[in-house]
């Protein structure tokens, strides 16, 4: 990962960037512990965590050429422990049920 992009769901602002691999990791170790599916809420996304990720260098391309993509977006919802995950490249979208990711999250918004 080389940043992490946190969003106001609500209005596209964005809250925080996070470069600190460390940081990253450990916001998004709980979901190492989660396998259970779960429904959308019907409460109102909070965040939208966006994982920039490095593009992988192909035969005859330069490293200066080299550009971010969006790997992963996550999504907290207020009051609720689901979270919302959806692997951008290939429009894979689900929801878990996780208190611990949630809230491991939404301390790294601030």
């Amino acid at each position: 990962v080389c940043r992490l992009v946190v969003r106001d769901a609500q209005t596209g602002e964005v809250v925080r960037e996070v470069t600190d691999q460390t940081e990253i990791q450990n916001a998004f170790e709980p979901f190492s512990e989660e396998s259970g599916l779960a429904e959308e809420p019907d409460a109102d996304a909070e965040y939208v965590f966006e994982l920039w990720e490095p593009e992988t260098q192909k035969l005859g391309q330069s490293a200066d050429d080299l550009k971010e993509y969006k790997g992963l977006e996550v999504t907290t919802y207020e009051g609720s422990p689901v979270v919302g995950l959806e692997v951008s490249p290939i429009g894979l979208r689900l929801h878990i049920t996780s208190r611990a990711a949630a809230d491991a999250l939404r301390a790294l918004a601030g």
